[in-house]
């Protein structure tokens, strides 16, 4: 028996990729889950200590701010039928403003603070939906430069009133003076981790 925050009794029938779960043993709700991730965020809303979560920590705060901006981007793009997703675009931004450097995926990870295989994957949709082409770099046929293609550039474009519009309303009451405050210590706030 695994008791949740809500101190309900949950009765756990694991079998092959399927989890049932019996609430007083008159509800039976299964629920098959083929992915280790979501089997990660059940674990952790069942903790008994999931109440005592610090929520007022910086980094929680941040963390919640960073997926709430994704969603509002997200949902901005896909009521504008736009198949980029934030992160997608933002990438199109910084390839857009170097298009006189030979950007790799090397670039993408360190400038986005990304995993290999998060950039890869992305880079990988990104090219699939004609944004961007990778092509051999002329020193290193391993290494692969992204070039940014005229789809890529008029999606670009769009993107970028769209961001425009994101941040007149998320910057919206705020000083410029706190919000140039705001800049440096989440500036400060990076470095110390780095």
């Amino acid at each position: 028996k695994i008791y949740i925050f809500l101190n309900f009794v949950i009765s756990l029938q694991i079998s092959k990729n399927t989890f049932t779960f019996l609430k007083y043993k008159k509800l039976t709700l299964t629920i098959s889950l083929p992915s280790i991730k979501l089997l990660a965020y059940l674990h952790l809303f069942l903790r008994k200590d999931f109440k005592s979560m610090p929520t007022d920590h910086i980094g929680f705060q941040i963390r919640t701010l960073s997926n709430l901006i994704s969603r509002k981007i997200n949902q901005m793009v896909s009521e504008e039928e736009e198949t980029l997703t934030a992160h997608q675009s933002w990438v199109l931004n910084y390839l857009t403003l170097n298009q006189d450097q030979d950007i790799m995926q090397r670039d993408i990870e360190k400038n986005f603070s990304i995993r290999r295989s998060t950039a890869s994957h992305m880079l990988q949709l990104m090219e699939k939906n004609g944004y961007i082409q990778r092509i051999s770099a002329p020193d290193d046929a391993r290494m692969k430069k992204l070039i940014i293609t005229e789809k890529g550039i008029k999606a670009h474009k769009r993107m970028k009133d769209r961001l425009h519009r994101f941040e007149d309303i998320f910057q919206s009451n705020i000083s410029p003076e706190n919000l140039q405050l705001l800049r440096r210590l989440l500036r400060q706030l990076e470095e110390n981790i780095r």
